[in-house]
């Protein structure tokens, strides 16, 4: 990059300013190339104006027309997209009898081919979806005629088509939940859709078939809760499927209004408390078998009570499924450990937290303590941060028995307590200890007043 310059570096350079106006739309904007300036020795001044002359038909000339046709003539008026940036057709590509334009033959194989790529992969990159999309966006203007030269051929692209854009299209929606709730999205559609079979082929009123169905789980004795689960799933299904949204309609709010306000179940899952942490730090020599164990199940507890983890967030849903926190996302300093939640039930765009847990002098359960013991026998084996010695992810079920086992071994009723309950517990030890709501809702990366549910310390 050169300049500015005082004099035209280049014989007969000419230079146009560009600018911008707003147009009528919101946030539309109309480019300026001036091409006239500057005046005398412009661009648009070394070419003949008789070469380059738009005329505009006048109101006059409107006018005129009418007064030509007489009362009950139909005027019409057209507006061409982008004029200036149309660019001619070469007539090869036009079929002047069947009054079609094909698109040439290296764009339609280079079309084929991308699209024969994507229908044979799992899942697209955002970059190359970018590309395919583009490529039906140039193909698509005139998509019945996009250049098949025989009716099978255009219904056979047609469809490879239709199915690559599908599929990315699904992965796109799916994307956009975590894969729990689009598990659970997708049991209460295909639970619906058993009701119907029930019902018979001959019932019409799904609104009532609906209805019914919310008495017969209400007889059934669901819980509040699963229903909640269970209805906003229901409405993701009708959305996703282009339907009217039947949860939404006043019979089938009344009767939900009605069943949570007379049906609601009270959550009495106990939290854990920094006490209680400690002595299940304490127990865990006599329920695990190795030493390893117990460093892999004090730095779990330890994380998910001071991280106020879910446990999804924590730990793989299974022993051969990668999911929770990743070794790669964690960094431990002398006084803190860091660690990055890169996905989140509420965190649906993936922006990801920083989690940061300070050491604790004298504390048997430290979470800088454990978490350090633990990697220092772990190793730097890239992926799920919390496995057992022989490799294999710590799963959920795997995290829920042994924490039942040693709440068991303190003389404690297991089932009042969930893998839930550290997190739980967190908010209340907060909240117990004095610290004010924001701070509270910052350690769980609560959004809303919602944390105060998990504030129960006459369940300690």
């Amino acid at each position: 990059m050169a300049g500015p310059f005082a004099e035209p570096p280049l014989p007969e350079l000419k230079v146009s300013p560009l600018g911008v106006v707003p147009k009528k739309e919101p946030n539309k904007f109309r480019m300026i190339h001036h091409l006239s300036f500057p005046e005398g020795s412009s661009v648009n001044d070394g070419i003949d104006p008789e070469l380059c002359s738009v005329v505009y038909t006048s109101f006059d000339a409107a006018i005129a027309w009418v007064r030509k046709y007489g009362k009950g003539a139909l005027l019409a008026k057209t507006d061409v997209e982008a004029a200036f940036r149309l660019l001619p057709v070469h007539p090869d590509i036009i079929d002047t009898v069947a009054m079609e334009c094909r698109l040439p033959e290296d764009k339609l194989l280079d079309l084929r081919a991308t699209v024969n790529r994507a229908c044979h992969l799992k899942k697209l990159q955002l970059r190359e979806l970018q590309s395919v999309l583009g490529m039906l966006n140039f193909a698509l203007g005139s998509f019945s005629t996009i250049g098949a030269r025989s009716g099978r051929d255009r219904d056979e692209l047609a469809g490879r088509i239709v199915a690559a854009a599908g599929r990315a299209l699904n992965g796109l929606v799916r994307s956009s939940l975590v894969e729990s709730t689009w598990v659970a999205y997708e049991a209460a559609w295909r639970a619906w859709e058993d009701w119907l079979g029930f019902l018979g082929e001959d019932w019409e009123d799904l609104e009532g078939a609906l209805l019914l169905w919310i008495g017969h789980c209400r007889e059934s004795g669901w819980l509040v809760s699963r229903m909640n689960r269970l209805m906003a799933g229901l409405a993701f299904g009708f959305k996703r499927r282009g339907m009217g949204d039947l949860t939404k309609g006043f019979l089938v709010r009344q009767a939900l209004t009605g069943w949570r306000r007379g049906g609601s179940s009270l959550d009495t899952r106990r939290p854990v408390s920094f006490q209680l942490l400690c002595d299940i730090g304490g127990v865990l020599q006599g329920i695990c078998t190795t030493e390893a164990e117990v460093s892999l199940f004090k730095a779990a507890f330890s994380l998910a009570f001071f991280g106020a983890l879910r446990i999804g967030e924590l730990v793989s849903s299974s022993k051969v499924r990668p999911r929770g926190l990743g070794f790669e996302d964690i960094d431990i300093y002398e006084d803190r450990v860091e660690f990055r939640i890169r996905r989140s039930k509420t965190d649906r765009f993936g922006r990801g937290s920083v989690v940061r847990l300070f050491a604790i002098s004298g504390c048997l359960m430290c979470p800088v303590a454990s978490v350090s013991g633990y990697v220092e026998g772990r190793g730097r084996v890239p992926g799920p941060l919390l496995i057992h010695a022989d490799g294999s992810y710590l799963s959920r079920f795997q995290f829920v028995s042994v924490f039942r086992l040693c709440l068991q071994s303190l003389g404690l009723t297991g089932s009042d307590y969930s893998g839930h309950s550290f997190r739980i517990g967190a908010a209340t030890e907060a909240a117990r200890r004095g610290l004010g709501e924001d701070i509270v809702r910052r350690i769980g990366r609560w959004e809303s007043r919602r944390f105060q549910l998990y504030v129960r310390p006459h369940l300690v």
